[in-house]
């Protein structure tokens, strides 16, 4: 399967709070920079197609969980956006800007050394786009993905134990 060559770095700012060991709240915002913003596909019918312009980009994550011994359920909610191209570039004068906004449900189950976590979105939001014949097209989409977390290290029970005594402040 060809793959567009291009590059984005990609910088992320995120913020958790958990609250009593039961509630976890994620913010995530993340800004890409395309490196080169000329996609181009391998290949004679990548040479046919030329290159394909790629915007700078910003995406949102927010996640709420709640946890029930070792399952957990919440909301979650993430959005994208193209950001503004040159449009005095020959190559972004027809450029269709991307962008949506969704939301649904995360469901987990913690074993022993790992997590399970299984999504389920749908676009409320979603920029339509017109096709080359000109016709408006709705880009809305439902989503499902899971996700697997484990941890590098994790402290055994007398060192969380000995953490979980000592204060964050002390007066001294």
């Amino acid at each position: 399967m060809p793959q567009a060559a291009s590059a984005t770095l990609r910088q992320s700012f995120a913020a958790t709070y958990v609250g009593d060991g039961h509630y976890n709240l994620t913010a995530s915002l993340s800004y890409g920079l395309t490196l080169d913003p000329r996609a181009r596909f391998g290949g004679a019918v990548g040479r046919s197609l030329g290159p394909i312009g790629q915007a700078d980009g910003l995406g949102l994550d927010l996640t709420l969980v709640k946890r029930f011994g070792r399952f957990e359920i919440g909301p979650v909610a993430y959005g994208s956006l193209d950001l503004a191209v040159d449009r005095r570039d020959p190559l972004y004068r027809t450029y269709q800007k991307t962008g949506q906004f969704a939301a649904g449900a995360l469901v987990g189950y913690s074993f022993d050394r790992f997590i399970v976590q299984v999504y389920l979105a749908r676009d409320i939001v979603a920029r339509q786009t017109r096709t080359r014949g000109g016709q408006v097209q709705d880009n809305e989409e439902t989503r499902g993905w899971f996700r697997l977390a484990v941890p590098l290290a994790a402290p055994s029970a007398g060192q969380a134990a000995e953490a979980g005594s000592r204060p964050l402040v002390s007066k001294d």
